[in-house]
C-alpha cells in the first residue's frame, strides 16, 4: 500500500488484525449495543420533537439530540453498520476480502437491528408511546407513516447522502485522541443528516417498528388520521422497502467516502 492516510492504515490495521476475522457473537452484541444506544437517542429525538408543534423548531430540536446515540456508540466501541461501510477501504488496499467484509456486515446489521427493536419493546413496555399526552404517538407516526411512503429513488439518494456525512464524521473522529475531540467531530454531521432529513438505516430500524407498534392501538390511529398523516403508508412492505433501499443508499455513500480516502490518500484534513 502506498503512504495512505493515517484514516486507511486505520481500517487497514482492522481488516488485518483481530477484528478482521472477530469473535462473532462478540461481535453481534457489540452490535446489539449499537442499535439500543442509536434507539434511545431515536426515541429521545422523537420526544423533542413531540414538544413543538412548529415543524422546523421540531426538526432543529430533534437534530439537537440525536448524535448523542453515535457519539456514545463510537466512544463505547460499539459497532454501527453504517459507519463500518468503511471497511471497503481494506478491500481497495487489497488487504481484506469481500467474503469477510459482507459477513461482518451482517453480523453488524442484524445485531443493530435486534438492538433496536429491544427498545421499541422496551419503550412501548415502558408507556412512552404515551408519552405528553400522546403527542409522542402522533409524531411518532406521523414521521414513520412519511418515511414508510417514499420512493425507492427517493430513499437510495437520501440514504447515500446521508452515510456521505457519517463516515466523513468518522473518518475524522478516528483521528481523534480525546474524547472530547471524537464527539465534537461526530457532531455536526449527524446533526446535518437529521436537519436536513436523510435517511439513515440504523435509525429507521426504531422509527419505523414503533410507528407500527404505535399505530397497531386503535386510538392512536385514528388520531394520527384525524390529524391528516397519511396512515395507510405505514405497512410492513413499505417499511422492509424503506429499510432495504436505504440501507442500499447508505452503502453508497460509504463507498464514495471510502474511494476518495483510498485514491487520494485522506488528504491534508485526515493525515
Amino acid at each position: 500500500m502506498s503512504p495512505a492516510s493515517g484514516i486507511t492504515e486505520f481500517y487497514c490495521r482492522i481488516a488485518k488484525g483481530e477484528r478482521a476475522r472477530p469473535e462473532w457473537i462478540n461481535l453481534f452484541l457489540l452490535a446489539v449495543l449499537a442499535g439500543m444506544l442509536i434507539s434511545f437517542a431515536g426515541a429521545a429525538s422523537i420526544a423533542l420533537g413531540a414538544f413543538s408543534p412548529e415543524p422546523g423548531i421540531r426538526r432543529i430540536l430533534s437534530a439537537a439530540i440525536f448524535p448523542a446515540g453515535v457519539i456514545l456508540a463510537a466512544v463505547t466501541g460499539a459497532e454501527v453498520f453504517t459507519g463500518r461501510i468503511l471497511l471497503l477501504t481494506p478491500i481497495l488496499a487489497q488487504l481484506n476480502s469481500i467474503r469477510c467484509t459482507l459477513r461482518y456486515w451482517v453480523v453488524v446489521w442484524s445485531g443493530n437491528l435486534l438492538g433496536s427493536i429491544i427498545i421499541v419493546l422496551m419503550m412501548h413496555a415502558g408507556g412512552l408511546f404515551q408519552y405528553l399526552s400522546g403527542r409522542y404517538s402522533l409524531f411518532l407516526i406521523d414521521a414513520a407513516a412519511n418515511k414508510a411512503g417514499y420512493g425507492i429513488l427517493r430513499l437510495i439518494v437520501l440514504g447515500t447522502a446521508c452515510n456521505i456525512l457519517v463516515c466523513i464524521g468518522v473518518l475524522v473522529a478516528a483521528r481523534c485522541k480525546r474524547i472530547t475531540d471524537k464527539a465534537l467531530v461526530i457532531y455536526f454531521p449527524i446533526f446535518l443528516f437529521v436537519l436536513l432529513g436523510f435517511e439513515n438505516s440504523i435509525a429507521n430500524m426504531y422509527t419505523l417498528p414503533a410507528g407500527l407498534l404505535a399505530a397497531a392501538d386503535a386510538g392512536a390511529r385514528q388520531a394520527a388520521e384525524a390529524a391528516g398523516t397519511p396512515i395507510g403508508q405505514l405497512t410492513i412492505w413499505n417499511v422492509l422497502k424503506n429499510l432495504a433501499f436505504v440501507t442500499f443508499g447508505n452503502v453508497l455513500g460509504g463507498a464514495f467516502v471510502s474511494t476518495i480516502d483510498h485514491k487520494t490518500g485522506g488528504g491534508p484534513g485526515f493525515t
